[in-house]
């Protein structure tokens, strides 16, 4: 028996119609409603590395300031750098505090030309730039090892002012609903669930007209939305997010997608592949912990109804490897996964 590829997407799609109307269709807090609970950030001091990237939206850093010391390099130099909405950022060591030192910012994954990435860098080491990565070790530089922030994707400030709220990514939903909190709000580096609220108002002292109009215009038109920074306020019973940065893609990231039989998956390779291909690593357990590179690779159509459970590289269990491969996944080890969600 056959599990068939339209079929699952109908469903999937018939699925999605109905969260977005129940969604669309909860009725709003009365007057005089309490206030909602404080937003709440996931705290990290004792996190284990793998669980930063365990949920949507994360792993998101900006540098705060450079290293002026007056010590030779590598001892000194670089850029101190923070993940946002945390008190504590995890260094490639295993230690935490308020920042790590990053001594090299890695962009070889953005596939960038040398201007577009010398033009990304001075964003970056201003302040004016949110990069979603992580924190690796560098080579040994004298037999010793420092921080090194590899870049997966970035995005650059609008305003181009100092940064106040708190960071999120923030969505126009497609509901027609007069009235209703239509815009989702989702924390960055934070697992809390993604809120609804009314209105966005991008601080006429920090944005023009015209960057406004563009902003809110990709709000509804891009569906991934925009990221920002700034601090969410009620009147009565319309919930507003007051934004004091906005943040869009870097405009000259233009990722290229592997085609079928490419490598894929290594900073010297395609990062991703095109649509109805993906990134099968081979052999399994790799899931890209090495730097041998996987293979773009069609998806299949269709999978037998074998139950012969896998663990994927993405940390969802699958009935079988055929059913990881059809969602995109290579695979990490066999049997269920031990912390699959």
């Amino acid at each position: 028996m056959l599990i068939s590829k339209q079929k699952s997407k109908l469903l999937g799609l018939l699925g999605l119609f109905a969260i977005a109307a129940w969604a669309g269709c909860q009725p709003e807090p009365n007057e005089g409603a309490a206030e909602p609970a404080a937003i709440t950030v996931l705290p990290t001091s004792d996190a284990p590395a793998e669980a930063l990237t365990a949920y949507p939206n994360a792993t998101f850093f900006i540098v705060t300031h450079p290293d002026l010391r007056r010590c030779a390099w590598p001892l000194c130099g670089g850029f101190f750098t923070q993940r946002v909405n945390n008190s504590t950022t995890i260094c490639a060591d295993g230690t935490s505090g308020s920042e790590c030192r990053i001594l090299e910012f890695d962009y070889s994954r953005l596939m960038l030309d040398t201007a577009s990435r010398d033009k990304l860098a001075a964003y970056v080491e201003k302040g004016q730039a949110l990069l979603r990565g992580r924190i690796v070790k560098t080579a040994p530089i004298l037999g010793t090892t420092y921080n090194k922030l590899v870049a997966e994707q970035a995005f650059i400030a609008r305003a181009l002012v100092t940064p106040s709220g708190r960071f999120a990514r923030v969505q126009e939903l497609p509901l027609d609903c007069a009235g209703c909190a239509t815009n989702l709000y989702s924390l960055l580096n934070s697992s809390v669930t993604p809120q609804r609220f009314h209105k966005v108002i991008f601080d006429p002292t920090h944005f023009s007209t015209t960057l406004a109009a563009e902003l809110q215009t990709a709000l509804s038109t891009q569906a991934e939305g925009i990221l920002t920074a700034g601090v969410r306020t009620r009147s009565g019973t319309t919930e507003f997010l007051t934004v004091s940065e906005a943040y869009t893609p870097f405009p000259d990231y233009k990722p290229r997608l592997g085609k079928e039989g490419d490598a894929c998956g290594t900073p010297t390779s395609y990062a991703a592949c095109e649509d109805r291909i993906f990134c099968l690593r081979s052999p399994v357990g790799s899931c890209g912990r090495t730097d041998v590179p996987g293979v773009c690779t069609v998806k299949p159509e269709v999978c037998p109804l074998i139950f012969r459970p896998v663990c994927g590289c993405d940390g969802k269990t699958y009935g079988n490897a055929c059913a990881a491969w059809y969602a995109g996944a290579s695979i990490d080890y066999e049997g269920a996964c031990k912390t699959s969600p």
